[in-house]
């Protein structure tokens, strides 16, 4: 006897309701997804500007090309 979560109906139902919540909440969704890549956008891109400004202020010093 197998568990009734692999039983066809119950999959197939689940596979309904699912696919019926993401299509109508899939703005929602989107809308998510575009902000999480902003945001890691900006997570990204901090780090390598803060970088930038410490080369830019050490070339500025005349440090950068070893002693």
């Amino acid at each position: 006897m197998f568990p009734i979560s692999r039983h066809p109906w119950i999959v197939l139902g689940t596979g309904i309701a699912v696919g019926y919540l993401i299509y109508r909440y899939r703005d929602a969704i989107l809308e998510k997804a575009r902000s999480a890549a902003e945001q890691t956008d900006e997570i990204m891109r901090g780090p390598r500007e803060r970088l930038r400004d410490l080369y830019a202020a050490d070339e500025a010093s005349g440090s950068v090309g070893g002693p």
